[in-house]
Order: structure tokens, then C-alpha cells, then sequence
């Protein structure tokens, strides 16, 4: 276990012991039937489990806000989406897969709101779409192959990967987490908001493998940037005096390349009945990130 977590370990203690915490009245227990409004992108929306709750965002009934609602019972609205990046959360209203346009998510916040959910930051960066890229170019068959998935998400996913906008990118993405949180503060001041990371999809050490088609370098590059992210995920939540839920931490021995997934590999299902599939979190993922959740919303804060 210690193998694997000590680089993700080491990088995000040295992020929290140089950010600047927030203070904020601590919010109030939850109790069964508060009102719990989830924000986030199909890592959130739970797109690769199914079955499907809408055909344009492409949120899942078993994704982690769902679990995570029925655990707790609280009343859910979940307006997680797929490709939504943080201006889509905070003020920029999304075009979905699905072909239609809907509001940012912060607008489903309302004061009677008790938690919030964020899990931001990896489409702004390009994460899942470097991915897919990277194997696309050494396995462009597996995608060429993949039941319904739509002719323009087939074209998108085999571009060249970017790699210069997605270290670009990484710069930015605290502050706007910071905004993001500071929106949804403003609109529900009594409210919990707890910040995930992201699962490790790459190993953090040794090399790649058959479920995972991907070159050294490829496989560096984007260990470097789970890592960068899951850094600035922890310091806009303690600047913002938010919870966080590092499941990066928690999923590292659970890469695709291990026995044990918590993501699927370079697979896609049926896109009409499960959406992206392909190194999203799979059941196990979306369970253990609502288990850790759970946990963080009874922690104390500070």
C-alpha cells in the first residue's frame, strides 16, 4: 500500500502546508431528508455504470451521489454532467452530449441546501481526454469498434492529445474551485461542501499495461497531472475551509492496471445504455467514493 500512495501522499502535504485556510462557521449535522444538491462531470455522474437516469448528461442511477444520497437519506439533486467543466458548474451553461443546453449546476444550489458535492477540474485540464487520446493512437480499433458511441465522440477522442493546454490548464484550475465553492457558499451559507479528487486511473509507479495502451512517456505525463490536480483539488478545499475527500489516496491501489479496479480500463460498452465508459470509475469506484463522503460529512472541520 505504501508504495503506491507516498508520491500522491507527499505532494498533496506539502499543497495543504503552503495554502492559506479559510475560516467559516461550521455547518450543522445532517439529517435524513436534507436537501444535498451534486455538482460535478461524468466522474461524478457515474457515466460507465448505467443504467442511464437522462440521455444528455448522461448521470447514472448508481453513481456515487445517488449511493451516497440512499446511504445518508437525503433528497438529491443531481446535476452532475458529462464533458461539464467548472465555468459549466459556476456560470457558463453547458451543450451536452446529449444535444441539449443546460443552466450551470451552482443554480441548483438554493439555501435550503445542507450539502454540496464538487468533483471539477479534470475536463478543464484534459485528463480523461489525454487518456483516451494517448491509447486511441496505439489501439485506435477498441474505439473504432465501440457500440453507439456517437461518430463525433469517436472523431474527438482519436485527436492528438494536447499536452501543452493541459499543463496550460493546471495553472487555473484552483482558483476557479475556489470561485466554484465560493458561488455555492453564497447561495447556501448553512450548507457542508465537500471537494473530491479524482480516482487514479495510472498506476503512480511501474509501467503500463494491456488494458492500459500507453508509451512511458504518456504514462509519466499523466501520472504528473492526476498528481498536479489532486494538489490543487486539496488546496481549494482548505481555502475554502471545505471538506475533502482525497479518493485519489484511497483508489492508487486501484488503477486500471491492477487486479483490483476501481475504474475501467480502454473498454467502451454500449454507449446508448452505460455513456463513457472507458477509465471512468466503475461500481466499486463509485461505492468507495460514497463510503469516503459519508465519512468526511461527520468529520469536524480545521
Amino acid at each position: 500500500m505504501i508504495k503506491y500512495v507516498m508520491p500522491l501522499l507527499a505532494a498533496t502535504a506539502l499543497a495543504v502546508a503552503t495554502a492559506t485556510p479559510a475560516t467559516a462557521a461550521a455547518p450543522a449535522p445532517l439529517g435524513p431528508g436534507d436537501r444535498y444538491v451534486a455538482l460535478g462531470d461524468s466522474y461524478a455522474s457515474g457515466s460507465g455504470v448505467g443504467p442511464l437516469a437522462d440521455p444528455a448528461c448522461l448521470p447514472s442511477t448508481q453513481d456515487y451521489p445517488a449511493l451516497l444520497a440512499r446511504r445518508l437519506r437525503l433528497q438529491l439533486t443531481d446535476v452532475t454532467c458529462s464533458a461539464a467543466t467548472i465555468g459549466n458548474m459556476v456560470d457558463t451553461p453547458q451543450q451536452t452530449l446529449g444535444g441539449t443546453t443546460v443552466p450551470p449546476q451552482v443554480d441548483a444550489v438554493t439555501p435550503d441546501t445542507r450539502l454540496v458535492t464538487i468533483t471539477a477540474g479534470g475536463n478543464d485540464v484534459g485528463l480523461f481526454l489525454d487518456m483516451v487520446r494517448f491509447s486511441c493512437s496505439h489501439d485506435p480499433a477498441t474505439v473504432a469498434a465501440a457500440p453507439h458511441l456517437p461518430g463525433f465522440v469517436r472523431f474527438v477522442f482519436c485527436q492528438a492529445a494536447d499536452t501543452g493546454a493541459t499543463t496550460a490548464a493546471l495553472v487555473g484550475v484552483e482558483t476557479e474551485l475556489v470561485r466554484l465553492v465560493g458561488t455555492a457558499r453564497s447561495k447556501a451559507p448553512a450548507a457542508q461542501i465537500v471537494l473530491t479528487d479524482y480516482l487514479d486511473v495510472v498506476p503512480l509507479l511501474g509501467s503500463a499495461c494491456p488494458h492500459m495502451p500507453l508509451t512511458g512517456d504518456e504514462l509519466t505525463f499523466l501520472r504528473r497531472t492526476q498528481v498536479q490536480l489532486s494538489v490543487a483539488v486539496a488546496r481549494a478545499a482548505l481555502r475554502t475551509n471545505s471538506r475533502f475527500v482525497p479518493a485519489a489516496l484511497l483508489g492508487a491501489p486501484h488503477d486500471a492496471c491492477s487486479a483490483a479496479p476501481w475504474t475501467n480500463r480502454f473498454v467502451f460498452g454500449d454507449y446508448a445504455q452505460v455513456g463513457l465508459d472507458a477509465y471512468h470509475p466503475d461500481a466499486q469506484g463509485n461505492a468507495a467514493i460514497a463510503d469516503a463522503v459519508a465519512v468526511a460529512t461527520k468529520a469536524p472541520l480545521g
